[in-house]
């Protein structure tokens, strides 16, 4: 008689299982505050002189990961809804309640796949 609600039941228990795992191990760190250089990223990607970034200097990927990577893990275990850390754009007015962050987080995503920071390798069918 349970055997056919074993599909229904096992997957929405582990799904309430896994968010109260989340919740149970969620923290409240110190906020983080990351300055990026936009327009030098962007200056570095107009050369198209086929550079990459190496050394995570010149992207905003690359900027992002030389900050983000000396912070504990609990600095990323928050709570729905919250940042891990505000953006401010060096040379840029702006105060970040969300959408300097959104905007930071676009572009380096946009970074990891292109040409100057050649992170993924594109396939035949892109």
């Amino acid at each position: 008689v349970l055997l056919p609600l074993k599909r229904l039941l096992l997957p929405a228990w582990a799904k309430k299982r896994f968010y109260e795992v989340l919740k149970e191990t969620e923290s409240r760190p110190s906020h983080q505050r990351v300055s990026l250089n936009s327009i030098g990223a962007r200056r570095f990607q107009a050369r198209g002189d086929g550079r990459w970034d190496r050394h995570g200097r010149h992207t905003l990927f690359g900027q992002l990961w030389q900050k983000a990577r000396v912070w504990p893990p609990e600095q990323f275990r928050l709570p729905r809804g919250d940042y891990a850390f505000s953006v401010e754009f060096e040379g840029e007015g702006g105060e970040d309640a969300g959408g300097l962050y959104r905007a930071a987080l676009d572009m380096a995503i946009g970074e990891v796949q292109s040409s100057f920071l050649p992170l993924m390798t594109p396939t035949p069918n892109q």
